[in-house]
C-alpha cells in the first residue's frame, strides 16, 4: 500500500467489513455537503450591521446583544424562520470584520485622513518631486553599504539629503521595569520627571551634522531643558536660530558645491508665524486695541497697503482693524452685512475665491493672505 494511504487499523478494518457487506469500499462524503456562502460576504447586509453597531451607546455595545439583535430581528428577517441560532463567537467575529476592537478605552480620538482627497493630491506632489530630485543623490546599498553613483549624469549640482528630527527625553523613562530587590521592594517615581528636548539634523554620509572648532568635532545638536522653571519650551525661533547659526556652515563645510533638501516634519513649531504676520486671526474688526501690529500688505491692484493707521491719523501708530483694511480692498462690510467672524466658510456666499460669510473669512482667502509663508519658510 502506497505511503499515502496509510491509515489506523480500525480504518481498515472499516473497510473490510463495509466490503464483506456490499462488495465495495465506502465511499467518501468528504467535500459533498450542501454549500452555502457566508453572510459575511453579503456587503447590503454587513451593511446594515455596521448602521446598527454604530447607532449603540459605546457602554452597550458586546458581541452579546448584536448576537441578540441577528438571532431575533435580522436572520428571521432574511430567511423566515421564528429564531436564528447564530452563535456568540460568530457575532464576535463579525463584529471584528466591521472594524471593532475589544480594547481599553482611550482618552484621545484618532481619524485617519491618510486617503483624503487633498492628503492623496498633496502625497502624489511630494513623491513625485522627491523622486525627480533623487535622480542627483547618492544612495547607499548592499552588505558593506558602497557608495552607489548618481542615478543619471547631469551638470547641476548633487542634491544631499538632509532629514531633522526632535526627541523629548524623560528622566524617568526606564520602561517601567527595573531590578528591585526580592525582600524590599523600591516604589517607582509616579511622573516622568524632568524632560530635555534634543533637536539633530542627519545627513546619510556623515550620520549627525558637525563644524570642526579648533579641531574639535562640535555637533550641530541643540537641547533645551523643558518647562517656564527652566529653559522654556522649543518654539520656531529656536529651530531658526539653529539652523543659522549651526547647520547652514555644517552643511557647506561637509559637502562644497553641493545643495541641500532639507526635510521636516508636520510639526505645528514649523508652520507657526511671525508675530506681524499678514493673518486673517491676528484682526480685530475695529481699529486698535490689543490686536498685533502686522507688516503691510499690498493691494489687489499691486500698490502697498498699510496695516497701520498714518501719523496724521487720529487712530496714529494703531492697526487698522479688519473693517478698515477690507475697506480700502474694495468691500465694505457695513453695508454688505458682514459680521467679524463665523464658525464655518459658507461657500454659499462666495464670489468666486472671496469668501463673503464674515470679514475674518473675507480676508483670510484674500490671494496674498492665502500665499503667505509660514516664519520657517
Amino acid at each position: 500500500m502506497p505511503a499515502k494511504l496509510n491509515r489506523h487499523a480500525r480504518t481498515i478494518q472499516f473497510w473490510a467489513r463495509h466490503f464483506e457487506t456490499s462488495g465495495a469500499l465506502p465511499v467518501f462524503l468528504r467535500g459533498k455537503h450542501q454549500k452555502t456562502e457566508s453572510l459575511m460576504h453579503d456587503e447590503d447586509f454587513m451593511a446594515k450591521c455596521a448602521e446598527w453597531l454604530h447607532a449603540q451607546l459605546p457602554n452597550q455595545r458586546s458581541p452579546q446583544r448584536f448576537q441578540r439583535h441577528l438571532n431575533m430581528e435580522v436572520i428571521p428577517l432574511l430567511t423566515g424562520a421564528l429564531e436564528a441560532n447564530l452563535s456568540e463567537s460568530t457575532a464576535r467575529r463579525w463584529m471584528q470584520h466591521i472594524g471593532y476592537r475589544y480594547e481599553l478605552w482611550k482618552k484621545n480620538v484618532y481619524t485617519d485622513g491618510h486617503e483624503r482627497e487633498d492628503v492623496t493630491a498633496c502625497r502624489e506632489r511630494f513623491c513625485k518631486l522627491f523622486l525627480s530630485l533623487a535622480e542627483r543623490m547618492k544612495f547607499y546599498s548592499g552588505e558593506d553599504m558602497a557608495t552607489v553613483d548618481l542615478l543619471t549624469a547631469t551638470n547641476e549640482p548633487e542634491i544631499v539629503w538632509i532629514t531633522h528630527d526632535e526627541s523629548v527625553f524623560y528622566a524617568n523613562d526606564d520602561g517601567n521595569k527595573g531590578w528591585p530587590q526580592i525582600d524590599n521592594h523600591d516604589l517607582h517615581k509616579k511622573g516622568r520627571g524632568c524632560s530635555i528636548m534634543v533637536s539633530d539634523f542627519l545627513c546619510p554620509c556623515h550620520g549627525r551634522l558637525f563644524n570642526m572648532v579648533n579641531n574639535v568635532m562640535t555637533y550641530t545638536t541643540r537641547t533645551l531643558h523643558v518647562g517656564k522653571n527652566n529653559e522654556g519650551y522649543w518654539t520656531c525661533e529656536h529651530m531658526i536660530k539653529q539652523v543659522q547659526d549651526e547647520v547652514i556652515s555644517a552643511f557647506g563645510d561637509m559637502h562644497p558645491g553641493a545643495m541641500g533638501l532639507f526635510t521636516f516634519d508636520q510639526s505645528t513649531n514649523h508652520a507657526a508665524f511671525t508675530s506681524d504676520a499678514l493673518r486673517a486671526s491676528n484682526m480685530g474688526l475695529r481699529p486698535g486695541g490689543a490686536q498685533a501690529l502686522l507688516r503691510p500688505g499690498r493691494l489687489p491692484g499691486g500698490s502697498p497697503q498699510g496695516m497701520v493707521f498714518d501719523d496724521n491719523h487720529p487712530h496714529r501708530g494703531e492697526a487698522k482693524g479688519l473693517q478698515q483694511v477690507l475697506l480700502e480692498r474694495g468691500y465694505d462690510i457695513k453695508l454688505l452685512k458682514m459680521s467679524h467672524t463665523c464658525k464655518e466658510a459658507n461657500i454659499d456666499t462666495s464670489h468666486g475665491p472671496i469668501r463673503m460669510c464674515c470679514a475674518r473669512h473675507c480676508m483670510a482667502s484674500q490671494d496674498e493672505v492665502r500665499s503667505y509663508s509660514t516664519h520657517f519658510r
